[in-house]
């Protein structure tokens, strides 16, 4: 070993045994701590970042993309059950254009690319079976493109041709979907998958399409119930219009007069949806109209006879006849509920202070709201037509406003309490290696620099001094160092000379 290190090595054992047991211990703690830090951070920064190839894969899908990227040794992850595979961030794209140009993912259906292989000799049965497997995957693809929809399948049956027209049966396609969790489908987006696979199979009429869910419950409805409860929804739309067009009504009509804020108005329409048709026939007595008329006139016979006419006129009564259709959604009965703020006055209270108190209107104020909203919505008691008018106190702004500071301040401090946990983890943290490197320093401050004012007592000038200040020097630094390593054995060796000491001055 050179001369060097092997001074530099016996140095620092001299350092290291100058030490107290509880400054080894903070130097230990401080160099773990600080290596385990060092290395969590170069792992952290150097370890490589994952993007998601691909998600909610078919697991067949899942298995072929895995074996090409154990092929080519590319790293992954898989996730959610092996559905989401992940790979670096920096080779992400490159893979998606690779192994789409292989056809994948297949999302677990075979599509039209099942004849881009010529197969010869392949009977026609084959064929035709290979091009409704071909439709059936297209179309599951095709029905999976949509938000809601997770996985599907389609099975579609198209008979065989008939020579008699009476005996050609009609195909039919049955679709099952699994939808994503939380997610459902309207009745409309039904009506519309079973639409769409109608239009893409010749002969399909949409009322043989079936379309159940993963839990076995049908989604799609014969015809006249699609259009029982398509009527139903657009019957409850009408009347949410209504309603919500009669509140903002009357919301505009009494924020003009009791002010903003200050009303609060909900409506109730009920709706009748019977749709009337009338005939009214009507007849005219008085004002008779003229069928027909006939004249015959009668030549004279023998002398001295007269000729003669007589005319024959025909009457009908005037006959109207009127066709009334009376449109379905015309309103049956209204219930409209509207709550006014009052008026508020500064009062004392019983310990002095300045309160405010709630007045509410007056009963002529309330009647006059209330002629307001009988004019504004038609009011019309042959109805059974129902307004209900009431003043009661309105929550302030203002309270509001401290509640919602109240929460914005108990979140703020919520937070605060957290970076200032963190913050003093991190402080602690600090203290310890910067107490560690301030032994350190001090040790070897005293080792290379003697204190100034005083004459240096070790090494070479030690025997230029007498023999028995050298000894006494001697003493007070073997105490001193004794003090620093063992503090409680010093203190405790201490506490027995000042007992001693006084048992000796009693006696």
């Amino acid at each position: 070993m050179p001369e060097f290190l092997q001074k530099l090595t016996t140095k620092a054992a001299e350092l290291w045994g100058q030490f107290s047991t509880k400054q080894k211990v903070m130097m230990a703690v401080s160099v773990v701590v600080t290596l385990v830090v060092v290395l969590g951070v170069l792992s952290w920064a150097t370890r490589p970042n994952y993007m998601v190839l691909f998600s909610n894969l078919d697991p067949k899908d899942a298995a072929t993309i895995v074996e090409r990227l154990k092929a080519d040794k590319v790293p992954y992850k898989l996730k959610d059950g092996g559905t989401t595979i992940l790979v670096p961030a920096k080779r992400v794209y490159d893979l998606r254009l690779e192994l789409a140009g292989q056809g994948l993912p297949m999302m677990g259906t075979v599509g039209y690319e099942i004849f881009d292989r010529n197969n010869i000799g392949v009977t026609d049965f084959v064929q035709k079976l290979n091009y409704r497997r071909a439709l059936e995957g297209e179309l599951a693809r095709t029905i999976r493109a949509l938000a809601e929809v997770s996985s599907a399948r389609v099975h579609v049956v198209i008979p065989e041709r008939s020579l008699y027209a009476t005996q050609q049966r009609k195909p039919s396609a049955s679709i099952m979907l699994k939808l994503k969790p939380g997610a459902h489908l309207s009745p409309s987006q039904v009506r519309g998958i079973a639409n769409l696979v109608a239009s893409s199979v010749e002969g399909l009429s949409p009322d043989n399409v079936t379309i159940v869910d993963s839990y076995g419950n049908a989604l799609s409805e014969p015809k006249q119930a699609q259009s029982l409860a398509s009527l139903t929804a657009s019957q409850l739309q009408l009347q949410q219009e209504v309603e919500d067009y009669l509140t903002r009504k009357l919301n505009t009509l009494l924020e003009g007069v009791v002010g903003v804020d200050k009303a609060s108005v909900r409506v109730s329409a009920l709706l009748d949806f019977n749709q009337l048709e009338r005939t009214i026939e009507k007849y005219d007595s008085e004002n008779p109209a003229i069928r027909s008329q006939e004249t015959y006139s009668q030549p004279a016979t023998g002398k001295g006879g007269t000729g003669g006419e007589t005319t024959v006129t025909n009457y009908e009564l005037n006959r109207t006849v009127e066709r009334v259709v009376q449109a379905a959604g015309s309103i049956k009965r209204l219930s409209v509920a509207v709550v006014v703020d009052g008026h508020y006055k500064k009062v004392k209270g019983k310990d002095g202070k300045v309160e405010t108190q709630f007045v509410p209107r007056s009963p002529e104020e309330l009647a006059q709201l209330r002629k307001l909203v009988e004019s504004a919505v038609g009011f019309d008691p042959k109805r059974g037509d129902q307004i209900e008018v009431t003043s009661l106190p309105f929550r302030s702004q203002e309270e509001e406003s401290d509640e919602l500071r109240r929460m914005e301040r108990q979140q703020f401090w919520m937070k605060m309490a957290e970076k200032v946990a963190l913050g003093l983890a991190l402080l602690l943290f600090l203290g310890l290696l910067r107490s560690g490197l301030r032994s350190v320093q001090t040790v070897v401050t005293r080792q290379i620099e003697a204190p100034r004012g005083t004459t240096e007592l070790r090494g070479p000038e030690l025997p230029e001094l007498e023999p028995e200040v050298v000894e006494r020097v001697n003493k007070r630094r073997q105490v001193a160092l004794f003090a620093r390593q063992k503090p409680e054995d010093a203190s405790r060796l201490v506490r027995t000379w000042l007992i001693e000491r006084q048992e000796s001055v009693e006696a």
